[in-house]
């Protein structure tokens, strides 16, 4: 799944995160010449190799995370190589494409995060062709946008 997760551990990952990593400057005086004060040492000060300063600015508390697991029910075959795109003004994630071995996939599939309910979607014949390996984004008053991808031996 493209896109979501990821982006889920990102923040998780970059949120925990309370400080920045200085590069020691080899040409500054030791840490015993240093002036005694409480201050923090100015960014062109050396520092032990690896040291991490503690940002200026408040950090915030790492995200409490929590996994749930959705069960398929009533939605689309296991596949991969597919998308994963959220319209986050309806809080819908729409699946399109992949592949199982060599099934192709060409449907369309949305996801209430809601509700936590699958629907297939028919377009009427008006889809995009069958594909894997592509690529789909989210664009307010267009919809989802699919291009690029593979239809088995070929590209889409």
């Amino acid at each position: 799944m493209r896109g979501t997760l990821v982006g889920a551990v990102l923040v998780v990952a970059i949120s925990a995160c309370g400080g920045t990593t200085q590069t020691p400057n080899a040409h500054a005086s030791p840490p015993s010449a240093r002036p005694s004060s409480n201050a923090a040492a100015p960014a062109s000060e050396a520092l032990p190799s690896g040291s991490v300063v503690p940002s200026s600015a408040p950090s915030e508390p790492p995200v409490a995370t929590v996994w749930h697991k959705l069960e398929a029910g009533n939605g689309p075959d296991a596949r991969e190589d597919h998308t994963w795109t959220l319209d986050p003004s309806t809080r819908t994630a729409y699946l399109f494409g992949g592949r199982d071995g060599s099934t192709v996939y060409d449907g369309i599939w949305a996801y209430d995060l809601a509700s936590d309910t699958w629907r297939e979607l028919d377009p009427g014949g008006k889809g995009p062709a069958a594909r894997f390996g592509h690529e789909a984004v989210w664009v307010e008053g267009v919809g989802l946008v699919v291009w690029a991808g593979q239809a088995g031996p070929t590209l889409a």
